[in-house]
């Protein structure tokens, strides 16, 4: 993005950068391609030797909760862009790009406690209060980790198809795709790839997301845009931090929602059973067909849970 690539040397702790045709934003809403009015702006956060992107969406100028959004591993901040745009409408949103992933810089680090830094930095740095902190897959993990720390300005939680043990198949299986599918002569073959590779998916959520995940090479060819140092098995630990994740859970004080799909892997009933049971005020929902991706497999079930968990309806 070469945007920001302009303003790197721009000797601020927050840089803001505007959004050409940000009000009128084209995306896939509720499950049908439409286009509303929103504002939505992105920005950069200098941290401790690096910057992070996040996206920001005022919401209405009265609202004084903040849903902040953390996506999942090799995912980004824009695929939340439909979600977003909707319930911007009620609260202010923020979505960072996690480091490595997105706009956000490559590092050398990726264990989870740099990862809560980064968010303790974030919520700090914006002023944000009364938070609904939603975390898909590895922003769940983070998100654990955070709340565990029973920080003041948590309002809610929910997890999405995540807790601190992944099955040992699982993440072996994980790191093997990520080998698998790093090159495409196309946006195209990338979108037809992940879509061969999950049927479940909604089209234009999933298209949104690939087209937003991937860069063009010198020789023509496409790739990811994250750091491809997240390929590799060791990068994030998940397995060394479940004990940690587990005693996070239980310190847990907010309500919390787990959300699981029906037909992961990731998140296996018996874990879910264990978060319920472990987090003091928790409740689990279940989408039948749906695998890890809740917000991509089901946009319009995953919005409607979270429309009625924060009490918008």
């Amino acid at each position: 993005m070469a945007l920001l690539a302009n303003v790197v040397a721009e000797p601020l702790d927050r840089m803001r950068i505007p959004i050409t045709n940000h009000a009128n934003m084209s995306c896939p809403c509720g499950g049908q391609q439409g286009v509303r009015s929103v504002h939505v702006q992105d920005e950069l956060l200098q941290l401790d030797g690096f910057r992070l992107h996040y996206r920001d969406w005022a919401g209405p100028t009265d609202a004084d909760e903040t849903l902040l959004l953390l996506h999942g591993l090799t995912a980004h901040a824009r695929q939340w862009d439909s979600f977003a745009a909707h319930m911007s409408r009620h609260c202010r949103v923020v979505a960072p790009d996690l480091r490595g992933h997105g706009e956000s810089q490559w590092v050398d680090s990726y264990g989870l406690d740099s990862q809560v830094a980064d968010v303790r930095s974030l919520v700090a740095a914006l002023g944000l209060d009364h938070i609904t902190l939603v975390g898909q897959s590895l922003g769940g993990s983070i998100s654990i980790l955070y709340s565990g720390g029973v920080p003041a300005e948590l309002a809610r939680l929910v997890l999405v198809d995540i807790a601190p043990t992944i099955p040992k198949s699982t993440r072996k299986q994980m790191y093997t795709d990520f080998e698998q599918a790093a090159r495409f002569d196309s946006p195209e073959q990338a979108i037809a790839t992940e879509l061969a590779a999950n049927p479940r998916a909604s089209h234009e959520h999933l298209s949104h997301r690939i087209r937003n995940a991937i860069q063009r090479l010198a020789d023509g060819s496409w790739t990811w845009r994250y750091d491809p140092a997240l390929r590799q098995p060791g990068a994030i630990a998940f397995h060394g931090a479940e004990d940690e994740g587990w005693a996070a859970a239980g310190r847990i004080q907010v309500p919390t929602l787990v959300m699981r799909g029906a037909e992961s892997e990731y998140l296996t009933p018996e874990n879910a059973k264990r978060l319920v049971a472990t987090i003091p005020t928790c409740e689990l929902v279940e989408f039948a067909n749906c695998g890890h991706v809740v917000p991509i497999d089901e946009p319009d079930g995953f919005r409607d849970a979270m429309t009625q968990f924060m009490s918008l309806g």
